[in-house]
């Protein structure tokens, strides 16, 4: 097979690997839980209750009451805002918003705390964008003159935020929530495997296993899976998996992180199976103890696979091949401000057709 026609196939695997994420190895969605009044919240649905009088329109108005989803009636100002985000039990005010909270450093607000002034206003903390520069975003009610917005974009550094000095407030972060649960990378791949120019699908089972489905070159893959390396559950506990040609071969193997948060390599024999299991990085030191997510792809022009991951600061690290099935030393992509930081998947290819 030719350069041109692998740099093709692997293009299109990208595409096909974000689609099969979404189908065959993936539970359906289940319905978000909601909390109940004074109970544990997740910082999820703060921010989801929250854009909810965003997208209602909801009017600053003192006098005025207006209903969360469930139907219960809050206060129309700043700090009934707070309340009903946080679906306290009634609408408090700005200074008695701390007794169900507690105070912290404005460098450890996270999503669905609150700034505070408690003599006149208060603000919902909702993301950090870049927490180095102190750059936010940030949910209010804040005048009859400014209904309820955001998520707007602010910097903690600004003398002053929502019309009053910044060194006025205090953060505050709500005594019953709770963080939400990470999510779990889905651990599917595709690549040629059998070695017939067509697109193949594989990716972990229930029982941690990891199947292979062909394609048939049409866009649709055949079932039911057949075990790749056996049916012992090897995989139970790999975070995220990446497929490609690592060897120089041109069987596609199985890149993963272990439960040891090492890179293992898996090497694929052409006809739907993969062997062995060696690690990609010298030693065995967990250096992929917080990646987010990971994708395979020649990024150097050399011919031979690397990847590309986002790492526990949130920037995007890129691991050279070699072509044997190492890896070199990772080095930063796009800058090291944590830009990756809400990003939840990533995929490789050349979508631009310049190689």
């Amino acid at each position: 097979m030719s350069r041109s026609s692998r740099r093709s196939l692997r293009t299109a695997a990208a595409l096909v690997a974000t689609a099969a994420a979404a189908s065959l190895f993936t539970a359906a969605p289940q319905a978000q839980a909601t909390s109940s009044m004074g109970g544990q919240i997740t910082r999820s649905e703060v921010l989801a209750r929250a854009q909810y009088w965003v997208d209602n329109h909801v009017p600053y108005n003192q006098g005025g009451y207006a209903p969360d989803p469930q139907g219960s009636t809050y206060r129309e100002d700043c700090s009934g805002y707070v309340s009903m985000a946080w679906h306290l039990n009634s609408s408090l005010v700005t200074s008695t918003l701390p007794s169900v909270s507690t105070h912290e450093n404005f460098s450890d607000l996270k999503s669905g705390d609150i700034l505070d002034y408690t003599a006149e206003h208060t603000f919902l903390f909702a993301n950090w964008t870049n927490q180095s520069n102190g750059d936010f975003t940030y949910y209010a009610e804040s005048n009859p003159n400014d209904p309820t917005h955001g998520p707007n974009s602010a910097n903690i550094n600004s003398s002053s935020l929502e019309g009053w000095p910044t060194s006025y407030y205090g953060a505050y972060r709500y005594n019953n929530i709770v963080d939400d649960a990470a999510p779990r990378p889905a651990r599917v791949a595709a690549g040629d495997f059998n070695g017939d120019g067509k697109l193949d699908v594989v990716g972990v089972d229930a029982n941690s296993n990891m199947q292979y489905y062909p394609g048939n070159g049409a866009g649709s893959v055949s079932g039911p899976g057949t075990p790749m390396l056996g049916t012992t559950g090897l995989w139970a506990n790999f975070k995220a998996v990446a497929a490609g040609d690592f060897t120089g071969t041109g069987h596609t193997g199985v890149a993963g992180i272990d439960a040891n948060n090492n890179m293992m390599f898996y090497t694929g024999d052409g006809a739907g199976h993969l062997s062995g299991g060696i690690n990609m990085m010298p030693g065995t030191n967990g250096l992929w103890a917080n990646f987010k997510a990971i994708t395979a792809g020649d990024f150097t022009g050399t011919g031979h696979l690397g990847i590309a991951g986002i790492d526990a600061n949130n920037n995007m690290m890129f691991y050279p091949g070699d072509g044997t099935g190492h890896l070199g030393t990772g080095i930063p992509m796009l800058g090291t401000s944590g830009l990756w930081a809400g990003f939840k998947a990533i995929t490789a290819g050349d979508f631009t057709g310049t190689g």
